[in-house]
């Protein structure tokens, strides 16, 4: 069946943060570990409610949970403006415009081979790759692989 990825997580983020105070009992979500990993259960009531102490430990994970809630957050907002684009070329120079602006670099390698961008960003892949090819003839992009540099703007 088709895969769509929503959310990339990294190593220490917290999974399901999104449903700790809602009303669901477990994720309406499938999530699919690409490499080894290791998931620490909590129970939502105790993340949530420090102990009377509110020990420095709790503090932190709680910080961090906000932090990441705030990340998480930003991507699914970079995510929808990405989907919500009229065609493939502005999903992809969308895409690759969020990654320049969060590596605060115009060089970056991206998570994803032709086929996982493809399903990403909600397109055919024999699409994808006319558009990656026309925006390197027309001078905005080059890439090898996942390796990119944007070049100039898509105006």
């Amino acid at each position: 069946g088709n895969v769509n990825t929503y959310v990339d997580y990294k190593p220490g983020d917290i999974i399901g943060l999104e449903y700790c105070a809602g009303t669901y009992k477990t994720s309406p979500s499938t999530i699919i570990a690409t490499e080894e990993t290791t998931i620490l259960a909590l129970d939502n009531y105790r993340f949530l409610n420090p102990c009377q102490n509110y020990c420095p430990r709790h503090a932190r994970i709680l910080n961090k949970a906000y932090v990441l809630l705030s990340r998480q957050n930003q991507s699914l907002l970079n995510r929808i403006k990405e989907l919500s684009m009229s065609s493939t070329k502005k999903k992809v120079m969308c895409y690759l415009n969020n990654i320049r602006q969060a590596t605060r670099s115009s060089e970056f390698n991206i998570p994803y081979n032709r086929e996982e961008l493809a399903n990403y960003l909600g397109v055919e892949r024999s699409a994808l790759s006319k558009e990656l090819s026309d925006l390197q003839k027309q001078g905005y992009i080059t890439f090898h692989k996942n390796h990119f540099t944007i070049l100039k703007k898509e105006g």
